[in-house]
């Protein structure tokens, strides 16, 4: 799929689960400057059935709303698989929430933003996922929707590298691989995660066998590799290198 014939993305949505309405009324602000469209449901309930209808680019979440807490929200929105892919920023009333160690799987699955946030810093963080929701709309595109999505998969780790071997998406599942968001992942080399060491300073990504091979329009299937996590660790993974990047456009 070139850029002529790609599908076009479509305008990003933001779920916006808030209960005080200045609140609401400032991310409306804000999200109108960014030509995003916003949705703030009143309940728990009807956040739920938004986010599973629409796939929005982002949910927002401030840390007090209650009946049900913020937790609870977001674990309901993590445990589910049509959902758990999605973003999530917690929006906290200090640096943290002393609830984070209570659930700290859940913790390192989303983002935390602490209020009062520098708005130059919320503009560039919202920027950031709605790139990636760019790029997870032109993976979906190319999925066989007869079978599950490879967005919402919770096995089938995906990881788009540019033309320099840096990471420029990440979907859940390979979050969950590597113990790492994409806010840590992306502008990585996958040199640096590959079994081989990688002491020099600058990359040598062109040289990198993934990348000869696929610059030549071929697919690398590799039947067992290890990746270095985030947390230190390393994992045992098989996968296979897809050239799919064409002008800025997915293939």
């Amino acid at each position: 799929m070139t850029e002529a014939t790609a599908a076009p993305t479509p305008k990003p949505l933001v779920a916006l689960y808030d209960a005080t309405p200045k609140h609401i009324d400032a991310y409306r602000h804000i999200f109108q400057a960014m030509e995003v469209d916003m949705q703030a449901p009143e309940t728990a309930d009807a956040l739920y059935a938004l986010v599973q209808e629409k796939a929005p680019a982002l949910i927002l979440v401030d840390s007090a709303v209650t009946q049900p807490d913020a937790f609870q929200v977001i674990n309901s929105l993590k445990a589910d698989k049509k959902t758990a892919h999605i973003p999530l920023l917690l929006v906290t009333s200090g640096l943290s929430d002393k609830r984070i160690k209570l659930y700290p799987t859940l913790a390192a699955s989303i983002e935390v933003l602490p209020k009062p946030f520098e708005i130059e810093q919320f503009f560039s963080l919202v920027k950031f996922f709605l790139l990636q929701y760019r790029y997870r709309c032109m993976i979906d595109a190319i999925g066989d929707k007869q079978n599950n999505s490879l967005i919402e998969s919770d096995k089938e780790g995906i990881i788009a590298l540019d033309e320099e071997g840096k990471i420029c998406f990440v979907n859940y599942a390979a979050e969950c691989i590597l113990r790492g968001r994409a806010t840590f992942l992306v502008g990585k080399y996958i040199e640096s995660m590959l079994d081989e060491p990688a002491p020099a300073l600058v990359s040598h990504w062109q040289e990198h066998p993934i990348n000869t091979v696929t610059r030549s329009e071929q697919i690398l299937q590799v039947d067992s590799a290890t990746l270095w996590r985030a947390d230190g660790e390393s994992t045992r993974v098989k996968f296979a290198a897809i050239p799919m990047k064409d002008k800025g456009e997915i293939k």
